[in-house]
């Protein structure tokens, strides 16, 4: 038997003895085994199915604190993120948290540290949510297993924060994991992380050979989610060179594998993709498109998706209403400085000038003010200006 077929007929069993554990209310093996299929849920992108089970052992478990219901709230906080279900995630995280720090086991606090961090970056809050991962891999010292986990996502927040230097070093610490490096899964999502430092930098050469070999491990350990941030990676590198066919052939695909696991973190980077590619077009009602979906869909609380938005919107406008560009911009400069979060290179580099070239344009004053104006934008109120786009 391969190994989907043996991963198919595993789940069968799981289901089975999940239903029976409920259905004769032993809940507390119920909770053991959700507590032990969240990483079997997570790395094979059974979301959906997932929440069901663990939301349901949670109910009928008792509220007492035990190691399993620490895994399964941690595990069902990781898996509801990736649902764009953010509130509720930050609430099953910190209740995981809360858990943890009762039982006094530094393991578990390390799983709910990790969740809250998660939470947070959801947010676009990724500098707040780095010193609570590197708290997390403090805590995980004595899990091998696990203190990768929150190591990845420092790693991963390094590069969206623009520190690659730091990004590198914290990828070079996975020498000391041997074993997890001869791992498909682990491998792509390193590949991914590379992926992503590279598009910080925009180098296109880079970002290919990171996003194709995060893509390839991906399909041979069967994680869709790490499947569809490769396509969307290749997407930007068509982008960046030109070929807007084959931007939109694997977008395609991002879009397939959203739609079918409810990963609403690739539906965010299809959205952020169409939004560059309106920008380099200078297509306002595109942009009013992608920059609303983004800001009323799953990532609505994320401030750096509002900044990304934010800032097309400011470049495309620059040359034709300097001032509402201006208020656009600082929109966008507000929210990032909050965040932590790195604009791209290129991005950095157009922004400078502009906010350069803008006083000459439109005088001092009137800079100022739109300036003003627009870093105590609400996100309601850019959502509205947005909306006016076109």
């Amino acid at each position: 038997m391969d190994a989907p077929a043996r991963d198919r007929a595993e789940h069968d069993n799981f289901r089975a003895a999940l239903t029976w554990t409920l259905e004769h209310g032993r809940a507390d093996i119920s909770l053991a085994l959700t507590a032990g299929l969240g990483r079997f849920w997570f790395y094979h992108t059974h979301f959906r199915e997932a929440t069901g089970w663990q939301e349901r052992a949670l109910a009928e478990a008792t509220d007492e604190p035990s190691r399993h219901r620490v895994l399964t709230a941690a595990s069902l906080a990781g898996i509801l993120l990736h649902l764009g279900r953010y509130e509720h995630s930050a609430q099953r995280a910190e209740e995981a948290l809360e858990m943890a720090r009762a039982l006094e086991d530094a393991d578990l606090i390390a799983r709910g540290l990790n969740g809250v961090a998660s939470a947070e970056n959801s947010q676009g809050l990724y500098a707040q949510a780095s010193g609570h991962f590197e708290e997390a891999f403090e805590a995980a010292a004595a899990n091998p297993v696990y203190q990768p986990v929150p190591l990845l996502n420092l790693a991963l927040n390094a590069a969206n924060m623009g520190e690659a230097e730091r990004c590198r070093e914290l990828l070079d610490r996975f020498a000391g994991y041997e074993r997890l490096l001869q791992n498909a899964e682990t491998g792509a999502w390193i590949a991914g992380v590379e992926g992503v430092l590279a598009t910080y930098t925009g180098d296109a050469d880079a970002m290919r050979e990171a996003y194709t070999r995060s893509l390839q491990l991906s399909g041979r350990s069967g994680q869709q989610l790490v499947e569809g941030w490769a396509y969307s990676g290749l997407a930007d590198v068509a982008r960046l060179e030109g070929d807007l066919d084959a931007a939109e052939e694997w977008l395609s695909r991002a879009d397939v594998v959203a739609e079918e696991t409810g990963a609403a973190t690739v539906e965010t980077l299809v959205h952020w993709l169409r939004l560059k590619m309106a920008t380099d077009a200078g297509d306002l009602d595109a942009i009013k498109e992608q920059g609303t979906a983004l800001m009323t869909g799953r990532a609505r609380l994320d401030i750096v998706q509002q900044a990304r938005v934010a800032m097309s919107a400011g470049f495309v406008l620059a040359d034709t209403d300097p001032e509402r560009a201006a208020t656009l911009l600082a929109a966008a400069d507000a929210r990032y400085q909050l965040s932590g979060a790195a604009r791209a290179v290129a991005e950095e580099r157009q922004f400078s000038e502009l906010v350069f070239e803008l006083p000459g344009r439109i005088g001092e004053e009137a800079f100022a003010e739109s300036s003003r104006r627009g870093a105590g934008l609400s996100a309601s109120e850019l959502l509205d200006a947005i909306a006016s786009l076109g």
